[in-house]
């Protein structure tokens, strides 16, 4: 499980990927809002029908699955009532695309079979004229019918009113020996619908992944990810003319470091560390050019949240409470825990402390941990440490990942990038007197 609240998803980008998902039927669309973590085995099965279905080209399946309406409702009330006219002829038309869609090319995917349902569709289509029309039919019927209008024409009304409540009682009789006649196709309906929802969810997957640049991750025990990207963060920097710097890291069980200067980009790597490894959670390729991720049992993001105020907590009680939530995870599987800027609703001195204490603390757990931080003397309790590049001589920001050494100073830019932010100049030079003084 994932412990994410609706802010974290959305600033992570997850909201951004499951609004691009776009199933094309109901059930695909059910399964895309109940999606959850997979197991090892299932994330696998998962990852090769993505694979499969992405080298088969499938243009007329996503149209004949586009047709498929939600009849749900229908088969749950089929169980135990009558279905009316309307709803038999809904019925009719799931088994027509049905028919439809086992008559075109479907990739052989692992774990999604359907089960053809001609014997149901002649229940509803007796002439086998697999045509969308539907009205109820008998023979008795027929006569009522055809005295019903003999008697409209004369005008003899009366004698008409008693031929319809026959009519009614008839049309009721049919639509229960019609449902009672459907009634054993139940669990193939159910069946169905089920491996519909996998099927549209898995090319929804697919195309997704060919669409953004997806690769499939490997399943395994660190996490390593080379040239990685965000494509909600891709889209809003494109908005106003800028390019995400790709990120690579590797993350071995303990704790990795990210250092650099406020601004540098630091939780924009840890946000999209956060949500490519969710991503593979989920069964979902990953945007990176390669990606070795675990399967993990929990996934902890730490970071300022709207949350903690509307639970009454402060920014740093709130902090302190989802990292001791966090903490007592860690006994209950494999967990990977990712902390943005640990401490800072409090003072610097006890802040570098608690940082320190919370490094060395993850360092010797059986988890993959990632934090990020301006404060000094926290690497050397690190497992890894990355440094965010930061101002390049041309005076831009480089938000480009570099392996640091454990023992290496943090990058100390901040007064840079005052100037690039055009702080006031007089301002400025008194903040660079008291560095000074402090010095």
């Amino acid at each position: 499980m994932f412990n994410l609240t609706p802010k974290q998803q959305d600033e992570i980008g997850l909201s951004f990927i499951l609004r691009r998902l776009q199933p094309a039927t109901p059930y695909g669309i059910e399964k895309a809002k109940k999606i959850a973590p997979l197991t090892t085995e299932e994330a696998e099965i998962c990852f090769n029908n993505i694979q499969t279905v992405g080298w088969v080209p499938v243009p007329d399946l996503t149209t004949t699955l586009a047709h498929f309406k939600n009849i749900r409702g229908c088969i749950e009330k089929a169980k135990s009532l009558p279905l009316n006219e309307v709803e038999l002829f809904e019925v009719k038309g799931f088994l027509l695309t049905l028919e439809r869609l086992l008559a075109t090319e479907i990739p052989h995917l692992q774990g999604i079979t359907l089960i053809p349902m001609g014997d149901a569709l002649n229940i509803l289509d007796p002439q086998n004229q697999r045509l969308a029309p539907f009205s109820l039919q008998s023979p008795v019927l027929a006569e009522l019918r055809k005295e019903k209008n003999r008697l409209e024409a004369q005008n003899l009304m009366e004698q008409r009113a008693k031929i319809v409540a026959a009519e009614d009682a008839e049309e009721r009789q049919v639509m229960e020996g019609l449902t009672d006649a459907l009634r054993p196709h139940i669990p193939a309906f159910l069946h169905n619908m089920e491996a519909i929802g996998n099927l549209d969810l898995t090319m929804a997957k697919a195309r997704l992944a060919k669409d953004l640049g997806a690769v499939r991750p490997t399943i395994g025990n660190a996490v390593a990810l080379t040239e990685m990207a965000n494509p909600y963060f891709t889209d809003n920097l494109a908005q106003k003319g800028k390019v995400f710097t790709k990120i690579s890291m590797d993350m071995p069980e303990g704790i990795t470091v990210i250092t650099g200067a406020n601004m540098g980009g630091k939780s924009m790597a840890i946000k999209t560390a956060v949500l490519n490894i969710v991503l593979c959670q989920l069964g979902f390729f990953v945007f990176a050019k390669t990606a070795q991720i675990p399967m993990f049992d929990h996934i902890h993001l730490i970071a300022d949240d709207a949350q903690s105020a509307q639970e009454g907590l402060s920014t740093f009680g709130g902090e302190i409470a989802r990292i001791n939530t966090a903490i007592s995870a860690l006994n209950k599987g494999l967990t990977f825990l990712a902390v943005d800027e640990p401490a800072r609703g409090t003072n610097p001195a006890e802040a570098t402390a608690i940082v320190q204490g919370l490094t060395s603390y993850l360092s010797r757990q059986n988890a993959v941990s990632l934090i990020s931080t301006h404060y000094d003397r926290i690497t050397p309790y690190a497992t890894a440490h990355y440094r965010v590049a930061g101002l390049s001589e041309t005076g831009n920001m480089d938000y480009t990942l570099h392996p640091a050494g454990i023992d290496d100073p943090i990058p100390r830019n901040a007064l840079d990038i005052c100037k690039k932010m055009g702080l006031d100049e007089e301002l400025l030079s008194t903040i660079q007197a008291r560095m000074a003084q402090n010095h």
